[in-house]
C-alpha cells in the first residue's frame, strides 16, 4: 500500500466515521493518538493493517467489507466527479448545480478525484473572471508537480487531464514540452494509470490537435484528427468526435479546401445532434458561427442535399 492509497483509505474511514455519528476522539480511542490519526489523513504515513482492522471493528464492519466498499465507492465517486468536470467544460449550468449539491471537496477521498474537482472549480472561477490566467496556470502546475512530472513514466488520468489543459493557455511557456509528453502517451497508453486509458488517449489527441491549430500547423491537425476518428470508429464511440470534426473543419478552411471543410462541419453537426447535449450544442453553434461567419442551422439545411449526393 503506497501513501496515496493509504491517505485515500484514511479519508474514507473518516467519512464512514462521520456518517456513523462518531467523533474523531471516540473513533481513535485505544487505537492510535488523534495526532497519529491526522497524520494518516494527511498522508504523512501509511495506515497499518492492524489499524485498518481496529477502525473497521469500531465502525461495526468487517475489514474486508470496508476495503471492498472503498473500491466501489471510488468508482462511483469517479463517475460523479467526471460528470461534474464535463458539465463545467460544457457550460451545463443545470447539471453543475445538480451535482454541486452532493459534492464537497473535504468529503472527496480519492486523490485524483479531488484534483479534478478542484481544477473544475478553478475553471469556473477563471471563466467568471475571478482568477487571472497566470494564477490558474500556476495552480495547475503546483497541483501536478510541474515540471518534475515531465520526467515521470507513470501518471494518473487526472494528472494527464490537468497537464493537457496547460496547452490552452498563452501564459504557459512550455507548451512544446507538454505536447511531446502527450504524444508519448498516445504511443503507449500503459503509462497512464486509469480505468479508461483509451479515453485519455483521445483527450490527448484532442488537446494536441487544438495546440497545432493554434500554431497554424494545419496538416498536423488533420493527421491527428484522422488518427483519432479512425480509432473512435473502431471503438464505435462518439467521444470527442465533434471536436475532431470541428478542428478538421477549421484546418481545411484555412487550407482553402472548402469542399472538405463543409463535409467536416456537417459531420460535426451530426455528432452534436446524436449526443443531444444542449449546452454543448449551443457552445459549438456560437463558436462555429463566429469562426466561419455562417448561420449553422441554415448551412446544414442548404448543404444536406449536397452531402447526400456525395455519399450515395
Amino acid at each position: 500500500m503506497d501513501k496515496i492509497y493509504s491517505k485515500d483509505l484514511a479519508l474514507y474511514f473518516d467519512t464512514l466515521r462521520f456518517e456513523r455519528g462518531i467523533s474523531q476522539e471516540d473513533f481513535v480511542f485505544d487505537i492510535v493518538s488523534i495526532r497519529q490519526y491526522r497524520r494518516y489523513l494527511k498522508g504523512d504515513c501509511k495506515i497499518p493493517q492492524t489499524a485498518i482492522n481496529q477502525f473497521s471493528k469500531k465502525l461495526g464492519f468487517k475489514p474486508e467489507h470496508v476495503i471492498l466498499d472503498f473500491e466501489s465507492a471510488r468508482i462511483e465517486e469517479t463517475k460523479k466527479i467526471t460528470a461534474y468536470y464535463n458539465a463545467v467544460i460544457n457550460n451545463d449550468a443545470q447539471k453543475i448545480v445538480e451535482l454541486e449539491q452532493s459534492l464537497h471537496l473535504n468529503t472527496i477521498f480519492d486523490r485524483n478525484n479531488r484534483m479534478l474537482y478542484q481544477f473544475a472549480l478553478y475553471i469556473k472561477q477563471f471563466r467568471a473572471k475571478r482568477m487571472h490566467e497566470a494564477d490558474l496556470v500556476a495552480r495547475v502546475k503546483e497541483m501536478i508537480g510541474y515540471p518534475e512530472i515531465l520526467h515521470m513514466n507513470r501518471l494518473s488520468s487526472a494528472e494527464v487531464i490537468l497537464m493537457s489543459n496547460l496547452l490552452s493557455y498563452k501564459s504557459f511557456s512550455d507548451q512544446n514540452l507538454v505536447a511531446q509528453k502527450l504524444k508519448s502517451f498516445i504511443q503507449d497508453t500503459s503509462h497512464i494509470i486509469s480505468g479508461y486509458n483509451e479515453r485519455i488517449k483521445f483527450l490527448c489527441l484532442q488537446r494536441l490537435s487544438d495546440y497545432h491549430g493554434m500554431k497554424k500547423e494545419y496538416s498536423e491537425v488533420i493527421k491527428l484528427c484522422n488518427y483519432a476518428l479512425e480509432g473512435l470508429v473502431q471503438l464505435k464511440s462518439y467521444y470527442l468526435m465533434d471536436f475532431f470534426y470541428y478542428h478538421q473543419a477549421l484546418a481545411y478552411y484555412f487550407l482553402d479546401d472548402m469542399s472538405t471543410h463543409k463535409d467536416r462541419l456537417y459531420r460535426c453537426y451530426c455528432i452534436l445532434q446524436a449526443e443531444n447535449i444542449k449546452p454543448k450544442i449551443d457552445k459549438f453553434i456560437k463558436r462555429i458561427e463566429s469562426d466561419f461567419k455562417v448561420y449553422f442551422h441554415q448551412f446544414i439545411i442548404q448543404y444536406t442535399p449536397e452531402f447526400i449526393e456525395k455519399n450515395r
